[in-house]
């Protein structure tokens, strides 16, 4: 098996582990997506989806590659929130700063049996996983999750050129998410919106999971 070596010296399983683990041991943030105008974009497109989205998020949540937190600065926080990261060093740090949650160590293709919650986020995750089979396990796992609600922000639109293949062959790579929506059709979820960002490359997908007739 390939292992992968961060700027510290330290191997990795993955390239993602490696570059994640690497950053926050540098005392870095998860990126400019969970800060700024970018989050406060996300929050006014997440809380305009449903009347009853707002009250759901601050009961019970399970989110997926949850990073630093200041995604959640300045908010009340939910009830019951369960965060997965791939970085020891983050997951470490959550539960100094946020000890009522619950923070998991685990990449996220890793399924984590019997957790379940009405919202699910990912926010900022996928165009960082290199390999396409963790990709859709990832997303197998985000519907395992759910009981109701998902909601992804990734990459609508290809940033990094129109050449194949669609990577920068270190940690980011470009897929067309919606030719991944039978994966979630699959699992008895539905495509309800997508809110482009204004920054003209990302977008937040809305997922329900339909009712069984």
């Amino acid at each position: 098996m390939r292992k992968y070596i961060g700027q510290n010296g330290k191997v990795f399983d993955t390239p993602e582990e490696a570059y994640w683990e690497t950053r926050y041991s540098q005392g870095l943030n998860s990126g400019a997506g969970s800060g700024g105008e970018e989050r406060d974009w996300k929050w006014k497109a997440i809380t305009k989806l449903v009347p009853e989205m707002t009250y759901a998020l601050f009961q019970s949540v399970v989110d997926v590659a949850c990073g630093d937190l200041r995604f959640w600065e300045g908010r009340i926080g939910p009830e019951e929130y369960v965060g997965i990261d791939i970085s020891k060093t983050i997951v470490e740090e959550n539960r100094r700063k946020q000890p009522n949650w619950d923070f998991i160590w685990s990449p996220a293709e890793r399924r984590i049996e019997g957790l379940k919650a009405p919202v699910v986020l990912c926010m900022d995750l996928l165009f960082h996983i290199m390999d396409d089979d963790r990709f859709e396990a990832i997303l197998e796992n985000l519907c395992y999750y759910s009981s109701r609600y998902i909601l992804i922000h990734t990459w609508i639109v290809n940033p990094l050129g129109n050449r194949e293949p669609y990577t920068d062959g270190e940690y980011m790579t470009f897929r067309r998410f919606e030719d991944y929506f039978p994966l979630f059709e699959k699992n008895g979820f539905s495509n309800q919106t997508i809110s482009n960002n204004p920054n003209g490359v990302g977008a937040l997908y809305f997922f329900d999971l339909s009712p069984i007739l």
